[in-house]
């Protein structure tokens, strides 16, 4: 069984990579052009995946295809090292945005008591994903750069970790399985270890980058249609890439 291992120091930048059957599960019209893409997922606290973070601020931004955020998340050959972007605003203190200053097409929604969210459309391209906890909780803002594709349905597990949390002594991240392939209504669970430090349990952000697989808020992986695709592993600035596959 094939390992996946990355160790970093710098926050990665991700691509979002559709699922290469069933993309948007018979959403694009013949002969349309879809600029757009989906999300949806859950938000829970990042010391226990059983408590969901409800009421809570998702802000999906577009970063503009000119900038320098923008061209730093190519779509990767999975052999290849994953891309790297500077450190985000991921600490307190922040302030939660109120809305007036968005830039066009940024989509906000506010998570239901039991920390779900749906975004049905989003720019497609380059984004940022991010959670606002209240300023006053113990747990802190997550931004995430990706790259949505065009007609993608991507879902999201998002665990902004505790403020306490320290990775000072944390080398990277070990994901196991690194490759999987399970049949539709199939369940696959991941584990994820921190390397180089013991530091309290932490929840790992998981993002599904293509509608053959969905995440459970366990972080199972779950068949859902034939195709492949990636699912995206991040805790703090450490990140690694899971392949996964659905026969048809």
């Amino acid at each position: 069984m094939r390992r996946a291992l990355v160790i970093g120091l710098s926050l990665l930048a991700l691509s979002l990579v559709a699922c290469s059957s069933g993309l948007t599960g018979g959403s694009i019209p013949p002969g349309g052009v879809v600029r757009t893409a989906a999300l949806r997922g859950r938000v829970v606290v990042g010391d226990d995946a059983a408590i969901p973070m409800g009421g809570v601020l998702v802000r999906v931004v577009p970063v503009p295809s000119g900038s320098s955020r923008a061209t730093s998340v190519p779509h990767p050959n999975p052999d290849d090292p994953p891309p790297t972007e500077p450190p985000g605003p991921e600490d307190p203190p922040w302030e939660v945005p109120t809305g007036k200053l968005d830039p066009p097409g940024t989509v906000r929604v506010t998570t239901t008591a039991n920390g779900t969210f749906q975004i049905p459309r989003l720019t497609a391209g380059a984004c940022l994903i991010e959670v606002y906890p209240d300023a006053n909780s113990d747990y802190g803002m997550l931004s995430y750069l990706v790259n949505a594709a065009p007609g993608a349905e991507l879902y999201a597990r998002l665990a902004p970790l505790p403020r306490k949390v320290t990775l000072a002594g944390m080398s990277g991240i070990l994901v196991e399985p690194a490759t999987v392939t399970l049949s539709q209504g199939a369940v696959r669970p991941l584990t994820v270890r921190l390397l180089g430090g013991a530091p309290t349990p932490v929840v790992p952000t998981l993002i599904s980058t293509t509608s053959c697989v969905t995440i459970s808020h366990r972080g199972d992986i779950v068949g859902l249609r034939p195709g492949s695709g990636q699912v995206l592993v991040r805790v703090g600035q450490f990140a690694a890439v899971v392949n996964v596959r659905v026969p048809g």
